[in-house]
């Protein structure tokens, strides 16, 4: 699996709908390499607002939020997830690379 295919197994699992490959402006395209997707839910009322969606293989800030969604017993094993890669106690913890913890984050929900 590619990391962009686990980026979208990740961007799914945190809320987002409707993702799909574009350009920068927005514009879908086979050959783009920027995620678009929205939390929007369908609505005949109003249109989807769609945005770039977090990338959590470099972002830190987008990988916090996402392991804030975890359950306690999810975090435990997140955290089993992590010693298995090398990554053990509190300090080496605030030191993973965003792309460990979304390694982790997937093996975590068996998104792959």
């Amino acid at each position: 699996m590619t990391q962009q295919e686990k980026q979208i197994k990740i961007t799914e699992a945190c809320g987002w709908i409707d993702i799909y490959l574009g350009s920068r402006k927005g514009n879908r395209t086979p050959v783009g390499n920027t995620l678009w997707g929205t939390k929007d839910a369908p609505s005949i009322n109003y249109g989807r607002e769609y945005v770039i969606v977090p990338d959590y293989f470099h972002d830190l800030n987008a990988m916090h939020e996402a392991i804030a969604t975890l359950t306690d017993s999810q975090g435990v094993i997140f955290c089993c997830e992590l010693n298995l890669m090398g990554i053990f106690g509190e300090w080496d913890i605030l030191k993973a690379t965003p792309s460990q913890l979304a390694e982790a984050f997937g093996k975590t929900l068996s998104l792959w």
